[in-house]
């Protein structure tokens, strides 16, 4: 299985980094893509995969939060030389949060279509974050043209709205949020997904899935969301980490061509 979307970098496992990815490798997994939400953390995710694992492959992201879009001027320049590496395998996490609004939307939005572009021409993946534009994210989507390939981190709308990212080509990928009582509208937008655009991920040490409510979460974990991902969809927990886990490989771990 493939934890599409870690942030095993972040401080908050600088203690015990090296013990989760060994939990990670015993739960089952194979690979983890660790994600940069600024430079400081896309160095982090860099150092991650530098580091290695015996028994995990390791992928690395730049960019930039929509959170942190207001400081665009001064980070864009630093990632822009980090996306390039071939050691970077996605752009993002970018995107749109107009529920926190800690950027202006403005801010947002062309922070957003810079990763679109770069990422095109970087012949790279797109790690999207959206929080209440889904419009607004589509729209820029759209103009980015069919070469922006993204994949929706976190997926937290319904049917609609998946379909409409899958009309574009987009991945979609399913977060512990999928396992809370509440979010019956993500079950049912995680039912029509089809095979070959399904992706798992923790987001941790984010969003920890029922089971674990309360703790940091890890990479390990993940098993309890493909398990629910499994239930919803009318398959086998194995089905799951088949097609989400040839997805993930397909997006950040196949070479790339050279820049």
């Amino acid at each position: 299985m493939i934890d599409a979307h870690a942030h095993v970098g972040d401080p908050k496992f600088d203690n015990d980094r090296g013990a989760a990815l060994d939990r990670a490798a015993a739960a089952g997994l194979g690979a983890i893509v660790c994600v940069g939400q600024n430079t400081d953390t896309a160095r982090r995710a860099l150092a991650v995969k530098r580091g290695g694992h015996p028994k995990l492959k390791l992928a690395a992201t730049a960019g930039l939060h929509p959170h942190e879009a207001a400081n665009a001027a001064a980070e864009l320049p630093a990632l822009l030389e980090l996306a390039k590496l071939p050691e970077i395998d996605a752009v993002g996490e970018t995107g749109l949060d107009f529920y926190y609004n800690h950027s202006p939307r403005d801010a947002q939005r062309d922070a957003f279509r810079w990763h679109l572009d770069i990422a095109k021409k970087l012949h790279k993946p797109v790690v999207v974050h959206v929080r209440d534009a889904h419009p607004e994210a589509l729209e820029d989507i759209t103009k980015a043209g069919p070469d922006a390939i993204c994949m929706i981190h976190c997926f937290t709308g319904g049917p609609a709205e998946a379909r409409k990212y899958l009309d574009l080509g987009c991945y979609i990928s399913f977060s512990g949020i999928l396992t809370f009582p509440t979010a019956a509208a993500i079950r049912e937008a995680a039912r029509i997904v089809p095979e070959d655009r399904l992706l798992v991920e923790t987001d941790c040490p984010f969003l920890s899935p029922e089971g674990f409510r309360g703790k940091r979460c890890e990479p390990a974990f993940i098993i309890n969301t493909a398990r629910v991902l499994a239930e919803v969809r009318g398959t086998a927990v194995e089905a799951v980490d088949a097609c989400t886990s040839r997805n993930a490989m397909k997006l950040f771990f196949n070479d790339r061509p050279p820049l």
